[in-house]
């Protein structure tokens, strides 16, 4: 028993203990401070109109003082930075051929954080997935569904596929395709439309609501009307505009024989009648 005791107390009676408890001071009260930083950090960004476009920046911020931090501590606990390095590149290269697709998930979430196609809080489309952007990490971005459901979606695949972000401009347009008889005025229902936009508050003035002729067929006109919106009404205005246009034209005696809806930036292919 007492060899064992030997051994352990030359083992330990090795180790620097006074470097090692002041390393792990120097991480444990960085770490505090990072955490600070962190929750000072988002107060201020909660305060500007445009909070979710510096996400990316908040990230970078947190990732650096993390990396800063590690580094200290490493230099507090006298290790030599060139072995940690020329170990790390030897590391890299392992992990590289051992987990390809972390690796390119990583690659992508750098791609996605400085390129920014999307921010927290955005409504994008991702393939088959449509949702609100919860939190863009290093190695995937987490969608809610507009079901509720929470979807991972690996950076590998977001930076090779098209995303379509309902939400990154200021304003949208709603499309309405409308059919009408051959007896009806052109003019009389042109007029008409840009009343009921003109009476809309969701409806902007600027760009104006435009009005064409899209095709002549033998028992009908086909029309488009357009009318742009805020986009943080877009929404609400889908929901209940064209049910006004369609009271409207009915209201006003003008033949119709039937109507739709195509909503611009969600699926062409599908029309919604009303």
């Amino acid at each position: 028993m007492e060899p064992i005791l030997v051994a352990f107390e030359e083992i330990f009676s090795g180790i620097p203990w006074r470097v090692i408890s002041l390393g792990l001071a120097v991480l444990l009260m960085g770490q505090f401070l990072v955490r600070m930083v962190q929750l000072l950090l988002g107060q201020i960004i909660e305060k500007f109109p445009l909070q979710k476009k510096n996400y990316g920046v908040h990230k970078a911020i947190v990732y650096g003082l993390n990396t800063i931090v590690v580094l200290l501590f490493l230099k507090v606990i006298n290790v030599d930075l060139k072995y940690i390095l020329g170990a790390a590149g030897f590391l890299t290269v392992a992990i590289g051929f051992a987990a390809r697709s972390s690796v390119s998930n990583l690659i992508g979430g750098f791609f996605l954080i400085f390129e920014k196609p999307f921010f927290v809080g955005d409504l994008i489309e991702i393939n088959e997935v449509k949702g609100e952007v919860l939190s863009l990490d290093l190695l995937c971005v987490r969608i809610r569904t507009l079901d509720n459901l929470m979807v991972r979606v690996p950076n590998e695949v977001v930076v090779s596929v098209a995303i379509r972000n309902h939400t990154f401009f200021p304003i949208r347009r709603l499309d309405m395709k409308l059919v009408f008889s051959h007896k009806e005025s052109l003019t009389n229902i042109h007029n008409l439309l840009l009343k009921v936009a003109g009476g809309n508050e969701l409806a902007l003035d600027e760009p104006e609501p435009y009005f064409y002729v899209k095709e002549f067929h033998d028992n009908h006109i086909e029309v488009m009307f357009q009318v742009w919106v805020p986009t943080e009404n877009y929404f609400e205005f889908v929901s209940t505009f064209p049910k006004v246009v369609h009271r409207a034209i009915k209201n006003s005696g003008i033949d119709q024989p039937y109507t739709s809806v195509e909503v611009v930036g969600q699926n062409p292919s599908k029309e919604e009648r009303v």
